[in-house]
C-alpha cells in the first residue's frame, strides 16, 4: 500500500511505474491489480534474475519494499536501473542509493556501515507515505476532536488480520464502549465470518472490507484500535488517539517511539479493555494524544520522497 502511494505520487508529475511481485500478492492486495499501473508477477520472486528479465532494461529507479531480500538482490538490480531505493525499518545493509526509513525519530546515523556513504537518506516520519486524503482531511479532523465525547471507535488491525486478532479485540471491548464500533478487514481475513456475525446482531458494530475509504473512517473516529505499521501514520497525520498493538517485529520500534512520545497507548489483549474504559472517561488524555500524534506526520511524506527520487535522476 505505501508503494501504491508512492507510485501515484510518481505518476502524477509523469513517471511510467510498473510492479514486479510474487503471484501472491495480487491476493493479498486486491487494490494492486485495479490500480491501473503495470504489474509483472514473477515466477520466482526471490531470485534477481527472474526479476531483471520480467521487468527488462533501462529504468530510472528500482524501488525495493521487502524485508526477505538483501543487499546482494539489490546489487543486480543495478543492472536494469540507474538508481536504487529501499523502504526498511529494520536497520538491515543495504547497497542503495536511496533508504527510506519512516520510523519516528530514525536518524541517518543508526545507518552508518550499512549502506554506501554517498546514499541519500529520507528518515523520520515526516517520509511516511501516505494517500493525499490523509493531508486533505488533516485540519478538519484535528478540529473536530477538541471537545469531543468518544462515542465512535476504529478497530483496524491490518487486512490480512494476523492470528485473527481483530474479531478477539472486538470481543473484548463490545462491552465496555457502548458507542458506534467500525471494523476494517480484508475480505480473506480469518476474523471475517466472526466480526460479520456480530455485526447482524449489534447494530452499532459496521463492517468495512476492503475499504478504500479509510481516511474517513479515521477523520469519524474519536479513538482506534490499530497496529504499529504504515497505518500509525495515516492515524498520526488525523490526530487521532490509538490504543497500539504490536504484531510483527518490524512495529516495535515504531510503538516504542510513538509510545514515549504520547501519541499511543501500548496494549494487548489482556489490557486492552481496561484502556479503552480509561480512554473514553478521559478527554484531556484524548487531547493530549492527538496533539502529540499531530506533531509526528503531516502527510506530505509522498512529496517528500518525489523530490528526493527526481533529483536522484537528475
Amino acid at each position: 500500500m505505501r508503494c501504491l502511494t508512492l507510485a501515484a505520487e510518481m505518476h502524477r508529475v509523469g513517471w511510467d511505474v510498473a510492479f514486479a511481485v510474487s503471484p501472491e500478492t495480487g491476493e493479498t492486495v486486491p487494490v494492486l491489480p485495479k490500480s491501473g499501473f503495470r504489474v509483472i508477477y514473477l515466477e520466482d520472486a526471490a531470485d534477481p534474475d527472474d526479476c531483471v528479465a520480467a521487468a527488462g532494461p533501462d529504468w530510472d529507479v528500482v524501488l525495493v519494499d521487502q524485508y526477505a531480500l538483501g543487499p546482494g538482490y539489490e546489487t543486480e538490480l543495478r543492472r536494469i536501473a540507474s538508481a536504487v531505493a529501499i523502504i526498511d525499518d529494520l536497520m538491515r545493509p543495504h547497497d542503495c542509493d536511496l533508504l527510506i526509513d519512516t520510523t519516528h525519530g530514525r536518524i541517518k546515523t543508526d545507518y552508518v556501515g550499512l549502506v554506501p556513504d554517498d546514499a541519500v537518506f529520507a528518515c523520520g516520519s515526516e517520509y511516511a507515505l501516505l494517500r493525499p486524503d490523509f493531508s486533505d482531511l488533516r485540519a478538519e479532523s484535528l478540529a473536530r476532536r477538541d471537545g469531543r465525547a468518544a462515542e465512535r471507535l476504529l478497530i483496524s488491525l491490518g487486512f490480512t488480520d494476523v492470528g485473527a486478532i481483530t474479531g478477539s479485540a472486538l470481543q473484548k471491548i463490545l462491552p465496555f464502549f457502548p458507542g458506534r464500533i467500525d471494523v476494517v478487514l480484508g475480505r480473506n481475513a480469518p476474523s471475517h465470518p466472526d466480526v460479520d456475525a456480530i455485526m447482524r446482531e449489534v447494530s452499532r458494530v459496521k463492517l468495512h472490507v476492503d475499504s478504500a475509504e479509510i481516511a474517513y473512517l479515521m477523520k469519524d473516529a474519536d479513538l482506534a484500535i490499530g497496529a504499529g505499521g504504515t497505518t500509525s501514520w495515516e492515524r498520526c497525520c488525523l490526530g487521532l488517539p490509538t490504543l497500539l498493538f504490536t504484531l510483527a517485529d518490524n512495529q516495535r520500534d515504531n510503538a516504542a517511539m510513538l509510545s514515549a512520545a504520547g501519541a499511543v497507548r501500548r496494549v494487548d489483549l489482556e489490557t486492552l479493555a481496561d484502556s479503552v474504559r480509561t480512554l473514553v472517561a478521559d478527554h484531556d488524555v484524548r487531547q493530549t494524544m492527538t496533539e502529540a500524534s499531530a506533531s509526528i506526520c503531516d502527510g506530505a511524506g509522498a512529496s517528500r520522497v518525489r523530490t528526493l527520487l527526481e533529483e536522484l535522476v537528475g
